[in-house]
């Protein structure tokens, strides 16, 4: 048996608007919580894989040496593995443990041995970058990452820094 085609009142059609009206209310309040929980997990993975608690400075750059301190927030006594690059190239890693008093003078550090020095490399004459990474080790020592200690430096190397054999070849 047919039922005749029959014709809403408005009280029902009041209904159906009310409960159409709320579905991108609901869909917007949904958004906002997934944004809130992805944001939640982003920060907390940035916070265990890229631990913020290092600080230090790149204090000299030029033909003879790359110099600067580091320091680990978490464990100020704890000496610090950094690692330079020159160009975008591994040059050298080591502990940063020279005598630095300046920056245990500026509450910086528990003690004076957080310092660092690497001998530049010879290198081509012009302008080079020097860039010096801490290597954090997380996961129980499974996963190592490079964090950037303060800002790269440019410097330049002129025709008379470098030794007199290398400029009678040419060669660096």
């Amino acid at each position: 048996m047919c039922r005749p085609f029959h014709l809403r009142g408005p009280k029902e059609l009041q209904n159906i608007t009310g409960q159409q009206s709320r579905l991108p209310q609901y869909l917007i309040v949904k958004s906002i919580l997934e944004l809130l929980l992805v944001g939640t997990l982003a920060v907390g993975f940035y916070l265990t894989a890229f631990t913020p608690f290092f600080r230090g400075s790149l204090d000299v750059a030029d033909a003879r040496t790359v110099a600067g301190w580091a320091v680990y927030h978490a464990d100020p006594q704890a000496s610090v593995e950094v690692q330079l690059y020159i160009d975008g190239k591994f040059v050298a890693d080591r502990s940063a443990d020279a005598a630095r008093p300046d920056v245990r003078l500026a509450g910086r550090a528990e003690d004076d041995k957080h310092g660092f020095v690497f001998d530049t490399p010879s290198l081509s004459v012009g302008e080079h970058e020097a860039r010096v990474f801490v290597v954090h080790q997380s996961g129980g020592g499974k996963r190592r990452t490079l964090q950037l200690l303060d800002k790269p430096l440019v410097f330049s190397v002129k025709a008379d820094d470098q030794p007199a054999a290398q400029q009678q070849t040419g060669q660096p």
